[in-house]
């Protein structure tokens, strides 16, 4: 028997005919049609309409008080002449594929409809969602690109979370400059895999034609059947050079390319893949070294552009921001394309969910630097390697969307809501259109360490997706899809799915997870080892030394300042969090700046692990003696970041106590890093243990510190803890301690006064801004007020390659009032503002600071208008 419930489609409507809403108008024509119905069912007609059908903009007005004017969205209400009715209406085609798929859902996760949630009114908050999907190694990517049931089933998922962008990147296995000895270069420079132009001598030697027939066949059936749920279907050519570093010969040999044609054959190869696939709506491109093209190279992008200009029909350019100028811009734009400017979120990780208050000061502008093909980016645009730049200009000709990277978590579960909606809060940061996420197990395989047993990651079988690991990782893509879309969305979106899988244990299974989700984020912020996923992989962790004054990690030199060492490790944001020889600093002077220490930050990891931890029991005692795979892959998976934090928490308080005993020759305080080292050692076995069931060489590159297990780390760490024992043990006593870091382990500090402030959202350029703090407890600064304070307004324009400037503030009966400049504010970018308060005490804080929760950004920003 049909599951009682049947679609009325208005075919007349634009909306409703266009192919996302037939293509879900069909699949869930499909379920209702299969699905046995139990209790509660939802039975009675949809009735499906689009704005342009009659009376529909008249009855969403009546079911929202608002007017239908946003593209994608869509209400569900009760059909006025039929009590038993629904209706559907979709501001477009989209709209009405969303919410299409919203009722499919919510049937397949409940069995019904929410009726005593109607009306569902949704509307997204981003006009970009996507994510980022990379083919990296034939071994491994091969088989999933080639299957046509992989992108029914993995498309079908995206769409059902409204994402609205894919990108399938090629060439992004090797960073040219950066790998030398990689020899894995199978659609690195991608054209010739996948066409053959008569026109040009170029060709991959050896290759047969049926193969690249079948790489292009499978890129034009995953655009297509992307454009046909909604998706916009970006194809990612990051390499375009052909030779690897060093010269060496890669795996493949690509013959043909010379000097003289390799622009022009770039851009015809583009063109015709444009031309047989009709469904790709955007190319991206890494115009920077990396892309094995030498800097400058203003006219071979030129032609590159031209050649996807005259495809004949409105594609998109999406350049990569690193390195980029105003300069290739203004060429692409000249070739008639539509410019995205895609900007890295933070560095290349995963992190809490705002833009970083200040970049490092390693990356600020080098006006002359020997850099040989690099000279851009790593001089006068080098600022832009991490970051949004320079790009959030008000008067702007592209459009600039952020872009996540993988560096600090690719295998274990994440899925946090109040981050994701974070997320979802600050894509529009600069008048931005949205995010792009690379998504779990990106570079897999990467750099010649792809495995034949592909993206499977588990040894044990129960733990095992059956060859769509994709699969482990729905509740992640649910999240941010939805919470992209709308950063509001009510918590049955994601809810209701964990109903389904865990039962009474799901707010359990939901609590453990965002609280461990929060872990290797915040580590990775802190304690910012490198900014590169190349290098800095905090979920697997290459020890950096400590004993012995710390022996220098071979793969973090690169992108760390001497000397090196665990204790001189930087914070990827240096505005917000100390380093911790910054923290010792403090400690022994007595002072503080409001900054987030690093017990600040190891305080916060023990507290996140203990909450987990408490939530996780329950689930796992809620959950039975023989748990699903689905339940087991969680529990792994929370007790794994459980006891991350755990060690990170430990480990930097042994930084401190290391950093202490180097500046003043006392025992006490190395006995006291000894005794934290041997605990964070012991957390690492916990994290051994939990992970067990994971394969033994786990690879996302060649190098030790991309690959193995867990396991694999441990003999480096008690080696280090051996080694400082040891040197514990040939210490003299010293002076004895004068801080007792056992009590300041726990010590959360002095209280921060309690103030309240009305941020300023929006100034006209070439005019003062007012900023007023206000003792909370009182009207004015008289007995609600704290004596003694100082209050600092700390503020810069949204350019990365800028330095903050401060502005004292005065006490005043209406509280502390500062003011930046009319001059200052006479810019084309926004404004971004906190405030530092001292205290006579020595004491110090930021406001707003970081909340319990970290999921705000720690600053206010000021619009300007211009009207």
């Amino acid at each position: 028997m049909p599951y009682p419930l049947t679609l009325q489609p208005h075919r007349e409507s634009a909306a409703v005919s266009s192919p996302p809403a037939e293509w879900a108008g069909a699949t869930l024509s499909g379920w209702l049609a299969t699905a046995e119905p139990g209790a509660g069912v939802t039975a009675g007609t949809l009735t499906v309409l689009g704005l342009d059908s009659p009376g529909a903009a008249d009855l969403w007005r009546t079911a929202t008080d608002t007017a239908p004017d946003a593209a994608e969205s869509f209400v569900v209400t009760r059909d006025p002449e039929d009590r038993d009715g629904l209706v559907l209406i979709g501001s477009d085609g989209n709209g009405v594929a969303y919410g299409l798929l919203e009722i499919l859902d919510q049937l397949q996760c409940t069995g019904s409809v929410q009726i005593a949630e109607l009306p569902l009114v949704a509307s997204p908050s981003n006009r970009v969602r996507g994510i980022f999907r990379s083919y990296v190694s034939k071994v491994e990517d091969a088989g999933w690109y080639l299957d046509r049931g992989f992108w029914d089933s993995y498309l079908t998922e995206l769409a059902s979370h409204r994402f609205n962008r894919l990108q399938l990147a090629f060439g992004i296995g090797v960073e040219y400059g950066h790998d030398p000895g990689v020899t894995e270069n199978y659609l690195l420079f991608s054209y010739p895999f996948l066409v053959d132009l008569p026109e040009f001598p170029v060709r991959v030697v050896d290759l047969p034609a049926a193969e690249r027939q079948a790489n292009l066949d499978a890129l034009r059936y995953a655009s297509s059947e992307a454009a046909r749920r909604g998706i916009e279907f970006f194809v990612g050519f990051w390499t375009n050079g052909v030779e690897l570093d060093d010269g060496i010969e890669g795996e493949c040999q690509v013959e043909g390319i010379t000097p003289e044609n390799h622009a022009a054959y770039s851009a015809a190869a583009i063109r015709t893949i444009l031309e047989e696939c009709p469904g790709i709506s955007g190319v991206t491109l890494r115009v920077h070294y990396e892309s094995g093209i030498p800097e400058p190279a203003e006219e071979f992008w030129r032609t590159v552009f031209e050649g996807i200009g005259s495809v004949g029909r409105r594609v998109s350019v999406d350049l990569h921001s690193k390195g980029l100028h105003a300069g290739t811009i203004a060429a692409a734009r000249e070739a008639g394309l539509e410019v995205l400017v895609t900007a890295k979120f933070l560095a290349e990780h995963l992190s809490l969910p705002y833009h970083q208050t200040a970049i490092r000061a390693s990356e600020m502008p080098i006006e002359n630097v020997d850099a040989n093909y690099a000279g851009i980016t790593q001089g006068a645009r080098r600022f832009t390697r991490y970051g949004y730049g320079d790009y959030l200009r008000r008067e702007r000709d592209y459009r600039v969307v952020y872009r996540h990277w993988p560096g600090t978590q690719r295998l274990l579960l994440w899925g946090d809501p109040e981050f994701a909606a974070g997320y979802g809060r600050i894509a529009s940061f600069g008048g931005a259109e949205g995010a792009e996420f690379f998504e779990p197990l990106s570079y897999k395989g990467r750099k010649g360490s792809g495995s034949a047993e592909g993206r499977q990651v588990y040894r044990d079988p129960h733990l095992a997706e059956g060859g769509e690991e994709w699969r482990k990782y729905r509740y992640h893509y649910r999240l941010l899809g939805r919470l992209l879309y709308d950063p509001e969305a009510d918590s049955g979106q994601w809810r209701r799915l964990l109903d389904a899988e865990f039962g009474p244990a799901a707010r359990d299974a939901e609590r453990s997870l965002a609280l461990a989700s929060r872990i290797l984020p915040l580590v990775t912020l802190a304690h910012g080892v490198s900014a590169a996923n190349s290098v800095y992989w905090p979920e697997m962790y290459e020890n950096l030394g400590i004993a012995n004054g710390g022996s220098p990690n071979e793969y973090y030199v690169s992108d760390s300042k001497p000397p090196h060492t665990f204790g001189s490790a930087a914070s990827l944001d240096p505005e917000v969090f100390t380093t911790i020889r910054e923290f010792v600093d403090q400690l022994l002077k007595g002072e503080a700046d409001g900054r987030v220490t690093t017990f600040d930050v190891a305080r916060r990891l023990d507290a996140l692990a203990e909450a987990a931890q408490a939530h996780l029991d329950a689930f796992a005692a809620a959950s039975g003696e023989a748990p699903t795979p689905a339940v087991s892959r969680w529990i792994v998976d929370v007790r794994a970041q459980v006891g991350l934090g755990r060690f990170f928490a430990d480990k930097l308080r042994t930084g401190v106590g290391y950093e202490l005993f180097e500046r003043t020759g006392s025992a006490d305080y190395l006995r006291y890093a000894v005794d934290r080292y041997n605990a964070a050692a012991e957390h690492w076995r916990e994290v051994v243990e939990a992970t067990s069931g994971y394969k033994t060489d786990l690879a996302f590159g060649k190098a030790s510190h991309l690959r193995g297990h867990w396991a694999d780390r441990q003999e480096s760490l008690d080696r280090d803890v051996h080694d400082l024992r040891a040197e514990l043990e040939r210490a003299s006593e010293g002076a004895a301690s004068t801080l007792d870091l056992a009590a300041l382990e726990s010590d959360a500090g002095e209280p921060a006064p309690a103030f309240a402030h009305e941020p300023v959202t929006t100034f006209r350029p070439g005019e003062e801004v007012t900023l007023t703090l206000v003792p909370a407890a009182a009207t004015g600064v008289g007995a609600g007020a704290e004596p003694g304070l100082e209050v600092v307004v700390r503020y810069r324009h949204a350019n990365q390659g800028e330095n903050y400037r401060e502005a004292t503030a005065t006490r005043t009966d209406a509280g502390w009032v500062a003011t930046i400049p009319a001059e200052y504010t006479d810019s084309p970018f926004d404004l971004l503002y906190f405030f530092r308060i001292s205290a006579e005490s020595g004491a110090a804080w930021h406001f707003p600071g970081l909340a319990e929760s970290l999921a705000n950004p720690p600053y206010f920003v000021v619009r300007a208008v211009t009207r």
